[in-house]
């Protein structure tokens, strides 16, 4: 079994920092203070594009450190992924969301828009967003602390064509066409839940 990776903890004005690297790739979760604005949320983000297993050792690690200091209470209420990894290259999230995209029939992959006139681009991204569909690997990891992520709702939302975004070339392979344009990054806030909305 591998070593659970080694977390750092400090406390900045408001919020306590997790942070430890995997595989070179720096991973962190900033959780709020009670009695600020943002009691109850957290922020994660890492310095590189997402890889299943390092992201979900590093996730792993940064959660049992924030509960192990909370005494094992446990006061999330939302988590906010900040951008979708490195804007230099693949990541798994990206290309999750955009294959989504080409896959519904909510998307209008040749005008880049909702396929229904009037509805908002976010409303459907955070219907395509769903946890199991463009993050397992965090769900995993929160379902291994008693919790699991629910409610997606998405701000930033960014759209181009499929020849524009890294890895664009798996949508191709799986039928997309270099000029369809997707959405593929956005900032996306799950609310972190318990009990029958877990199951």
């Amino acid at each position: 079994m591998q070593a659970r990776p080694t977390v750092t903890r400090s406390h900045g004005i408001g919020a306590t920092h997790f942070a430890t690297r995997v595989d070179g790739c720096e991973h962190s979760l900033e959780i709020f203070d009670a009695g600020t604005v943002n009691a109850g949320g957290a922020v994660l983000r890492r310095s590189c594009p997402l890889g299943a297993e390092a992201g979900t050792s590093a996730l792993d690690a940064l959660l049992a450190a924030a509960k192990e200091a909370a005494g094992g209470a446990w006061s999330l209420r939302w988590i906010k992924l900040a951008g979708m990894g490195s804007k230099a290259g693949p990541d798994l999230m990206r290309l999750r969301l955009a294959a989504a995209a080409m896959e519904s029939s909510r998307w209008n992959a040749s005008a880049g828009t909702p396929s229904q006139p009037g509805e908002h681009v976010g409303d459907v991204v955070a219907a395509l967003a769903a946890p199991a569909t463009v993050f397992p690997e965090g769900q995993g990891a929160f379902h291994r602390h008693g919790r699991c992520l629910t409610s997606p709702s998405v701000e930033d939302v960014e759209v181009r064509p499929v020849s524009s975004i890294p890895g664009g070339e798996e949508l191709i392979r799986r039928g997309a066409k270099p000029t369809d344009r997707l959405p593929f990054s956005a900032v996306l806030w799950f609310r972190v839940a318990t009990g029958k909305a877990c199951e």
